[in-house]
């Protein structure tokens, strides 16, 4: 087929033949990015909540009320934020890209501190499961 002696044949690929996908996720790294995900849901979902309360305080109490509704609706805007930051290092660790397992490290070790700080144990477990699977 038109080959010399002593030649060898390189191979032609085509462009669709060559892989250039990404490594594959790993399995802890999945976990941790659903958890990430859900957790991301649920405290974006507590900081509407609380504002709903927030603004129903200071319309039902008059005078304290006001200032029982701002800091709940404060509250809300923290919670709020970090609820966003945690769908953020879910999404991040689901793409596979390193800046949402520092994100998600750096929002775990917080997340230790502050369930320490309120005595909460199994919000201080999740944590460091997921601090573990990353």
């Amino acid at each position: 087929m038109g080959e010399k002696e002593g030649e060898t044949i390189t191979p032609q690929y085509s462009v669709s033949e060559v892989s250039t996908a990404k490594p594959k996720r790993h399995i802890a790294i999945t976990v941790a990015a659903i958890l990430f995900i859900i957790g991301g849901i649920l405290s974006i979902l507590g900081a509407v909540a609380l504002f709903l309360v927030g603004g129903l305080a200071g319309t039902v109490l008059p005078g304290i009320g006001l200032v029982f509704g701002g800091m709940i609706v404060l509250l809300g805007l923290v919670i709020l934020v970090v609820g966003v930051l945690d769908f953020i290092a879910g999404y991040w660790l689901w793409k596979n890209l390193r800046k949402g397992g520092i994100l998600g490290l750096i929002l775990a070790g917080l997340g230790i501190v502050i369930a320490a700080t309120t005595g909460n144990i199994v919000g201080a477990l999740v944590d460091i499961f997921i601090i573990i699977l990353i």
